[in-house]
């Protein structure tokens, strides 16, 4: 058992932020500009009549028929190839917008969670596509959380964060010319400050472990799960906020940020330092203008960074 602190605890101070994001896409007309062209790329080419073999056939009514096959096959393989091509682009072009929302091209960050306790995550969802205005706010809310993070030597960190959070926060900053209050290397692993928890887990950067499956097989639940829609397509975060289903996207984003934390917990971070009121407000964990007799709210300094 740890040892009582020799000193009145003001705050709380644990050795991890979790950061995690929700992207929603561009609007379709926006997008149109940079999706795969809508004409298949297919070029016929003309049936060549001295191509047929005839063989032994010496009958001109049969040598006429022989033809005619010939052509009627050369003519449904050239309409079966303008099809597949038709359809190759289709596919290419669906594929483009299903994916909008991952690349920072072509969506925007609409909401996050940043926790740096197990308990009480910040969360933030904007219930409409944001406009550069709205995005900016939530883009520094984010820069500020991580640059803290590194000020107070916590480790900030989420699932997949070098392969999709971190760059995509950094590459949406730049964008909107949101300021980035830190310096950063690449590869991410670089920095000291930062870590992935999906490598952390995996300790194989080309391994990528599912969240879901290590909540299962560890005995604290998988991720919630957004079903699929009338389609049979998987409902994602951003499909939650255009339906307004607030509340069930807030479950969900909570219960993910908490299933980082846990598998966190798994790879050694997380780990809690009890703080003197000094220490809390050089860490920006309390108000140093608060009166002595206010009652300090734990869970409320916790959810500050």
């Amino acid at each position: 058992m740890p040892k009582k602190p020799p000193f009145k605890v003001a705050a709380t101070k644990y050795d991890l932020v979790i950061i995690d994001i929700e992207t929603w896409p561009r609007e379709r007309e926006w997008l149109e500009q940079f999706a795969p062209e809508a004409d298949a790329e297919f070029t016929p080419t003309e049936f060549d009549p001295a191509a047929v073999k005839y063989g032994n056939i010496k009958d001109e009514e049969k040598r006429a028929e022989k033809l005619k096959a010939a052509q009627a096959a050369h003519e449904s393989k050239q309409a079966e190839a303008a099809a597949k091509a038709a359809a190759s682009v289709e596919e290419k072009r669906e594929q483009f917008f299903d994916r909008a929302a991952l690349n920072p091209l072509f969506s925007r960050v609409f909401g996050f969670t940043i926790q740096d306790n197990p308990t009480n995550p910040l969360i933030r969802l904007e219930e409409q596509c944001p406009d550069d205005e709205t995005e900016r706010a939530i883009i520094f809310q984010l820069l500020q959380a991580m640059n803290d993070a590194k000020e107070r030597r916590q480790t900030c960190a989420g699932w997949n964060s070098f392969g999709f959070d971190f760059p995509f926060i950094i590459t949406r900053a730049r964008l909107l010319g949101v300021e980035i209050p830190f310096r950063f290397r690449v590869p991410w692993y670089h920095n000291e400050w930062l870590a992935d928890i999906q490598q952390e887990w995996s300790m194989n950067p080309r391994e990528f472990s599912k969240l879901d499956l290590i909540g299962r097989v560890c005995g604290f639940g998988g991720k919630v799960d957004l079903g699929k829609d009338e389609n049979g397509n998987k409902v994602l975060p951003w499909h939650l906020a255009r339906d307004g289903q607030m509340g069930k996207l807030h479950d969900y984003t909570v219960e993910d940020g908490m299933q980082t934390w846990r598998v966190a917990e798994l790879c050694g971070f997380g780990k809690a330092t009890a703080m003197n009121e000094a220490t809390a407000v050089a860490n920006g964990m309390i108000d140093p203008m608060a009166d002595d007799d206010d009652e300090i709210d734990m869970t409320a300094a916790q959810g500050n960074a």
